[in-house]
């Protein structure tokens, strides 16, 4: 007899998690801030193009690096960047709402859709005048 193993009870706790907007994580003893990347509009996609798509505010601490997670999350394409008209240093309180996306599928973002993960981690400033 085979038995096949399902991972949907893991995946639905982590959807959990996602309705919120966040699963905060820690590498060793380095606390890592998840959020999630959801669009705030809607817009037609055109494939091999790319786009700035305005997404629901993502706030970054002051003293956070953002990385954006490898694996697509949205079958239409993958976020390459988030920001704001402004940019603020690393050293203060910042919000991301729109974000960089690359398309490799024609085809529609709608609001709310998942557009992809944001990791923020901390970071210690040590050198603050490099010329």
């Amino acid at each position: 007899m085979v038995r096949i193993l399902n991972p949907v009870g893991e995946f639905k706790r982590e959807t959990e998690h996602s309705k919120t907007g966040k699963m905060d994580l820690e590498m060793g003893d380095i606390p890592i801030l998840s959020r999630v990347i959801v669009a705030d509009e809607d817009i037609e996609l055109k494939e091999g193009k790319s786009v700035s798509i305005k997404i629901k505010e993502i706030s970054i601490p002051a003293k956070h690096i953002a990385t954006i997670g490898a694996y697509a999350a949205n079958r239409h394409g993958h976020t390459i960047a988030v920001g704001s008209e402004t940019h603020i240093p690393l050293s203060m309180d910042k919000v991301a709402d729109k974000a960089a996306f690359v398309v490799i599928a024609n085809g529609k973002i709608e609001k709310g859709d998942l557009l992809g993960f944001l990791s923020l981690i901390p970071v210690k400033i040590i050198n603050k005048f490099v010329e």
